[in-house]
């Protein structure tokens, strides 16, 4: 993984900082360079809202950091 890298774990409760289920916990991720990783703690249900799409690239090379990038590509978000 590059340094800068953002990492989407898609896997069921991928997002939980302790191996569960046998999953590679997110920390993980951070110890090898990456700028930051996303992933659920309960089993998501494949719904496509609650995950980031690939606009999550788009603001984050216009300079977005990665949870503003991550906050700007969820569809599934609540408005403020």
């Amino acid at each position: 993984m590059l340094p800068g890298a953002i990492i989407d774990n898609l896997t069921s409760e991928g997002g939980e900082m302790t191996p569960a289920g046998g999953q590679a916990p997110l920390s993980v991720f951070v110890r090898f360079g990456v700028a930051g990783t996303s992933g659920t703690v309960t089993e998501p249900m494949a719904i496509q809202n609650k995950f980031a799409t690939p606009f999550i690239f788009y603001h984050y090379a216009r300079g977005a950091s990665m949870a503003e990038a991550y906050y700007q590509s969820v569809w599934g978000r609540t408005s403020s």
